[in-house]
């Protein structure tokens, strides 16, 4: 825990890491936009994270994907079964 630093410098590091960028590494869409971008649409859903148009954006753009729409629709179908 204590290699991690503050809340608040852990959430200024999130919002530099997106600065100027369409995805985390850039401006394709990797893997690391899987397991970084479902923290961020999870955080910004249960208000672990405070919203921020770098954020929201972000999960904008991973939310209007077409594999993310896929998915969507799989679970959505899943807890109505």
């Amino acid at each position: 825990m204590l290699g991690y630093g503050s809340c608040e410098k852990t959430y200024q590091t999130l919002l530099c890491a997106m600065t100027d960028t369409t995805y985390i590494c850039g401006d394709r869409f990797t893997a690391a936009d899987v397991c970084f971008g479902s923290e961020v649409m999870f955080g910004l859903q249960f208000k672990s994270l405070t919203e921020h148009p770098l954020l929201c954006n972000y999960r904008g753009r991973l939310s209007e994907r077409e594999a993310y729409q896929r998915a969507a629709a799989l679970n959505d179908a899943a807890l109505t079964a």
